[in-house]
């Protein structure tokens, strides 16, 4: 009995190693970008930033007029509700709140923060006009159009609004910030 649960206990604990293994390792696997003659197209900045964790795009604010935010650029993010409310910082973070963003089915939202410079710890992606409005497209796409009112966020220069699609532990924020960018 003790060994069949040491195996027990082994195999449950290798599952997160194992997925984190896999992610890092598909993170290398990069999209075969048809050839885009950008030489003689206008490009455009965009920018992502990471915390280790989480993934936000980062866009001129321009073509979000609806949101009626006043600054240069929106950092966009997208996540399980549940977890953007009830975990501000990681120390905060409850086993059972990571469970059911992970493995269950739930409502999602964006996170908007409001900057009004570009910041050290942005990178830099240079983009085609034609490349920015699919991605703007694709953005718009996540908003629930039948609430847009803003949740404040952690402080006066973020907001949460009201998402589609269900978070999981195969589609992520980063997968989501991926799937944007494709």
């Amino acid at each position: 009995m003790k060994k069949l649960l040491k195996r027990l206990f082994l195999a449950i604990g290798l599952c997160p190693v194992i997925y984190l293994l896999v992610a890092l390792l598909l993170t290398h696997i990069t999209v075969n970008m048809e050839s885009i003659d950008t030489e003689n197209k206008k490009t455009n900045s965009i920018y992502i930033q990471t915390n280790g964790v989480h993934l936000d795009l980062i866009l001129p604010n321009h073509d979000f007029d609806f949101l009626n935010l006043d600054c240069k650029y929106l950092a966009i993010g997208w996540g399980d509700k549940d977890f953007y409310l009830n975990t501000p910082s990681f120390s905060d973070l409850k086993v059972k709140t990571a469970f059911n963003a992970l493995f269950l089915d739930s409502p999602t939202l964006l996170h908007i923060t409001k900057y009004q410079k570009v910041q050290n710890n942005w990178t830099k992606i240079q983009i085609t006009e034609e490349q920015l409005i699919c991605i703007k497209r694709n953005i718009l796409m996540y908003f629930n159009e039948s609430d847009t009112k803003p949740i404040q966020g952690y402080g006066s220069m973020d907001f949460f609004y009201q998402a589609k699609g269900s978070y999981s532990c195969f589609f992520t924020c980063n997968s989501w910030v991926n799937s944007i960018l494709k």
